[in-house]
């Protein structure tokens, strides 16, 4: 899926259903060290996360004798470790400046996000300024590595 996006976004812009925008250098700024602080905030999440499922393993080991659950147990381990690798590819995109901006319709709302034509299968979340968006309005995409989000001047 992670090429798709690009692809995705490529395509719908030579078929003219997603514009090219250029936003201004602050609203990027503030997309940008969002991206970065989003990343951070991951780290001490997945590392609060691992400890608590690891405890709680350890717990069901020692009473229970079951060596089966250890294998949930490492996938507690690696959660930082995929936490680490976010911190670094976000920091990489941003060095390459793999982001891009683009203008789309809204063509409805789900449960995890927004459609938006041309960008069929995605739910896009709002991530800076405003949080409401209708069916048919214009709204900015911005793309930052293989993730989405919905970001505009507005609060």
């Amino acid at each position: 899926m992670a090429s798709d996006v690009k692809f995705m976004m490529k395509e719908s812009v030579q078929k003219q259903v997603l514009t090219p925008v250029t936003v201004s250098d602050e609203l990027k700024d503030t997309f940008l060290k969002k991206s970065r602080s989003a990343s951070w905030k991951l780290l001490p999440i997945s590392i609060i996360v691992s400890v608590v499922v690891l405890a709680i393993v350890f717990v069901i080991i020692y009473f229970l004798n079951r060596l089966f659950i250890s294998a949930i147990g490492l996938l507690a381990v690696f959660f930082p470790f995929f936490a680490v690798y976010n911190i670094f590819a976000t920091a990489k995109a941003i060095k390459n400046q793999d982001y891009e901006f683009v203008s789309g319709q809204i063509t409805g709302k789900t449960d995890s996000g927004y459609q938006v034509r041309g960008l069929e299968g995605h739910n896009i979340s709002p991530f800076i300024g405003k949080k409401e968006y209708g069916p048919g309005e214009t709204v900015i995409v911005a793309r930052l590595n293989d993730d989405l989000n919905l970001i505009s001047e507005d609060n």
